[in-house]
Parts: structure tokens; sequence; C-alpha cells
């Protein structure tokens, strides 16, 4: 797959354009640049370096410049942040957790607390990990979807339910541009959060999604829009991403938002597998998710967990599918169909088009955000399931959706 770069960052040969590339979140561009000039660098330009490297998957060498730094100069949050980054990317979680909290000792910023959060949740620490994400909301003073949504999240999680229905009552509409929000409807693990980002990219709007984890565990397709997160979102021009059911009362509130909604789909074997390679990487936090859908999920091997998935969410994928195909051929003109497969042979001109729909010049250029990209091979539920399993998984799905979208056997 392909990144496009924008004009801007094309060409940067020098340390000052390398930073603006970087504060751009241009990395690719930031890392050329600096690498272009690796002599002469100043502390402050060499962690710069470091960071870019980082946030580019050469974690070897960023990990290498972060600690000299620290061995030569002395505590720096920049350099523990990017430590913190390189040993996160790599799952060794524990030391994470020691360069996140050095940092966040020296740094109070929202982002770096990310990075303690992220740690915590990865080794299980589901309360300190709640006291992190607490300390990111009162910064943030309840601007930030993304924290409202984890920490609703972790409250499920730990039982607490009036957390969430209280964090939604007290926090303020999201920090964004008077307007309408923008709606993205995706099925779970279908690349929706790269497609909807992307979108949100071009039109220079906030990105958020997918909903908080008022049902069982992330990976549920939303059956609804939570009243509190439609409050939160209401006048504000933001790009969300959402997992909703097609229900009466979602499909009424989406129509005026504005037609057609665009429903990203992708084969729900491969949706499936994604699902589950989520819940391996992820570790504790996502398995305890799951745990809330079946009991025991934890302790299962990983054929049973996998086996665990295909009996209780594949058949949920399916009602997704199948109800906003039902709900398309019902009112002609109301859904707008994307697929998963057809946005790995085009990213980018994908993304143009919609965003087009969206309201963005036509000839947008389009920069793919992959933060939210794992693998995403096509066909991979072939490497996870035997071809009798395959098979069986196949003949599940609605005629309807193998024959529109080309799903094969």
């Amino acid at each position: 797959m392909s990144l496009g770069l924008d004009s801007q960052s094309k060409g940067a040969a020098d340390p000052d354009s390398a930073s603006r590339a970087l504060a751009r979140g241009d990395f690719a561009a930031a890392a050329r640049a600096f690498d272009a000039v690796p002599q002469g660098l100043t502390p402050a330009q060499r962690l710069e370096h470091a960071k870019a490297l980082a946030m580019t998957g050469r974690l070897q060498e960023a990990e290498q410049m972060a600690m000299a730094h620290l061995r030569e100069h002395g505590p720096n949050a920049t350099a523990f942040t990017v430590a913190a980054i390189c040993a996160l990317i790599t799952r060794r979680y524990s030391l994470a957790l020691s360069h996140a909290a050095a940092a966040e000792q020296l740094d109070d910023s929202v982002q770096v607390t990310v990075y303690t959060y992220t740690a915590l949740s990865r080794l299980g620490a589901i309360h300190e990990a709640k006291s992190a994400l607490q300390r990111m909301y009162e910064r943030e003073r309840g601007t930030n979807f993304t924290t409202i949504n984890d920490l609703s999240s972790l409250s499920m999680l730990l039982g607490q339910a009036e957390t969430v229905e209280r964090l939604l009552a007290l926090s303020p509409p999201l920090n964004a541009q008077t307007g309408r929000p923008r709606y993205f409807i995706a099925l779970p693990k279908s690349g929706g959060a790269t497609v909807c980002s992307s979108i949100a990219r071009i039109l220079g709007l906030p990105f958020a999604g997918a909903g908080v984890d008022l049902e069982r565990w992330a990976g549920f397709p939303a059956p609804w829009l939570h009243p509190g997160l439609l409050r939160l979102l209401e006048g504000r021009q933001v790009m969300f991403l959402t997992h909703a059911a097609p229900l009466p009362d979602n499909v009424d509130y989406l129509r005026a938002q504005g037609v057609p909604l665009n429903v990203h789909v992708r084969d729900p074997r491969d949706a499936l597998v994604s699902l589950f390679e989520m819940g391996e990487t992820y570790g504790a936090l996502q398995l305890l998710r799951f745990e809330r859908c079946r009991p025991g999920y934890a302790l299962m091997d990983r054929a049973e967990r996998l086996a665990a998935l295909r009996r209780t969410v594949y058949p949920l994928y399916l009602a997704w599918i199948d109800g906003w195909l039902k709900l398309s051929d019902s009112q002609p003109g109301l859904v707008r169909f994307t697929t998963y497969e057809s946005f790995c042979q085009a990213p980018e001109d994908m993304v143009a088009r919609l965003a087009t729909g969206y309201g963005a010049p036509d000839g947008s250029a389009a920069t793919l955000n992959t933060m939210h990209f794992r693998k995403g091979v096509v066909g991979a539920h072939r490497d996870s399931f035997s071809e009798v399993e395959s098979r069986a998984m196949y003949d599940a799905i609605p005629a309807a959706a193998r024959d529109r979208f080309g799903w094969r056997p």
C-alpha cells in the first residue's frame, strides 16, 4: 500500500524543514530529511529525528538514539517518550511503563499520559489504567472524545456503568468548530478507522470513533447510538466512525445528518480474524473485553479463543451486514457501500472519492492515516481456518452479500 505525501513534504532536506514536517505529523518526510543531514544536529533535533524514526517503524535506531541522549544528557521527557513508544510497539510493556512513567514525571502533557495508560492497559492493570485516563480527562477538561470513550469502556469493564452516564452527562461538547458531524459507518475490523481518519485529514476535521462500549465489548457492532454521545457531537464538525446497526432510531438520526449513508464492509471471515488478532496483540485489556462475551475466554488456548469468537461474534457480523443490505434494498439511494477489498486495491482513490462526498473539493489528494492499520491481508482467514471451516463460514454469509461484494469461498 502506498502512502500519499502532500506537496509541502517533498524535498525537505534540512533540520528546520524536517522539524516542520514532524510538527505536521508527516513522519516519513521528517525521517528522510533528518537522514539527509545526520551531522551537526543539536541534541533536540536528534530527539526529533528519533521520534520520526520511531513513528515510521525504525524502532531499533530510534531507541538507540533516545537511550544515548539519556546517558549523555540526563533525564528528558522526549527521550523517555520515544523509548516508551519503541517498547510499546515491540510489546515490552513493563519497560514501556517505566519509560512512560518517567516521562510523565517530567511532562504532564496529555500525549505522555497516553503512553502510561497504554502500557498499563496492556499489562492488565485496569484500575491503574483508569486512573491514568482520569488524569487525561481532567487535563483535557473533558473535550477529547477518545479519552471519554476509553474511560467509559474501562468503567464498563470494572462494572461501573454509573460512571459512564456521569461522564456523558458532565462532559462538554467536543472541542471542534461549529457545524454538523459527519458519520462513517463500518463493520468492526474492516479498516474503517483508517478510511474515516484519512477522510478527516482531507476535510481538516477531528476524527472520533467508534462509540462508547456500552454494549458487551469492543468488537461487537454497536446496536445503537447513545444519546449522550450524540449530545457531545451535536453542532460540532467532526468525522465520526460508528459501528451502529441499522435500527430505526439510528437510521432516522443518521439520515438527518446527510445522505447517502456510507457503509463500509469486509469479508466477515477476515474481519473476525482481525478482531481475534487484535485481542492476541493488545493483551490483557482486550482479553478482558472478550471475557465479558465468553466467560473463561482469557484462560483458553489460542485455537479455543478463535473458535469462541467464531461461535459468538461471527453471527453478529453476518446480521449487521444483512441488516444494512436489506435497508439499502428497501430504500434505494439511502445507503452507499464500500468494501475493504476495493480499498486495498486503490486506497487513496477511495478515500479521496469519499471525502468529496463529505464536502471536500474535487481532486483533493489523500494522505492515508495508517496508525490503525494492522496487517490487512485480503483472504487472511485461510491461514486461521481450515478449508472446511472457511467454506462453512462462507456458506453462512447471506447470498446477497456474497454476490454484491464479490466475496468468494
